[in-house]
């Protein structure tokens, strides 16, 4: 399958032009999750995201971030356009938009604190429908950029309580990790 990977990866580049947002999206994630080392062609699609950023939709930017993040790429100019839209879009940001925004910051080290401040309250205001993924990504990445959030990390420990038979080994390894850097013995529920 490799080789056909890198047949769609040259028509990819030839028609990077053509990708809208969710493709560009797309394309970026696949090559992040992957792990399929193409640094040109993302070197390009990143262009395409920076001409493109202002249609791209809570999922395009959360997603786009979280591939830049998973494959290490230096992007910041464009990871400051998809925050200045995340910034504007955050209101309509799901819990898993949500949760991997903030991982994404938190792996980039990108000191977003007003984008920061406002999906914390979205957070807040969603926390119900946060999966135990959302749960462990949200608290790891408040407790990796030392974050103190402390009503939000009491509310996700009460749907983590809630949920706690559906964590997965990492979920429940990473909320651990996280209530720990954050010198969180037993939070109070």
């Amino acid at each position: 399958q490799p080789e056909l990977v890198r047949n769609l990866c040259r028509e990819a580049m030839a028609k990077s032009g053509q990708f809208n947002p969710q493709g560009i999206t797309n394309t970026l994630w696949a090559l992040a999750t992957m792990k399929f080392e193409q640094p040109e062609l993302v070197r390009n699609f990143c262009r395409e995201a920076m001409a493109k950023s202002g249609h791209f939709n809570p999922q395009n930017i959360a997603n786009t971030l979280w591939a830049l993040a998973a494959m290490k790429m230096e992007q910041p100019e464009l990871v400051r356009n998809l925050c200045r839209e995340a910034m504007a879009k955050s209101g309509h940001f799901n819990p898993k938009e949500i949760a991997s925004t903030l991982w994404a910051l938190a792996t980039m080290k990108m000191e977003q604190p007003e984008l920061v401040r406002n999906l914390c309250r979205e957070a807040m205001a969603k926390s119900g429908p946060f999966n135990p993924q959302n749960i462990a990504n949200t608290l790891w990445a408040l407790a990796t950029m030392k974050i103190e959030q402390s009503e939000l990390v009491r509310n996700l420990c009460r749907e983590a309580m809630a949920k706690s038979g559906h964590f997965s080994t990492q979920e429940i390894a990473n909320t651990l990790w996280a209530l720990a850097a954050m010198k969180m013995e037993q939070p109070e529920l």
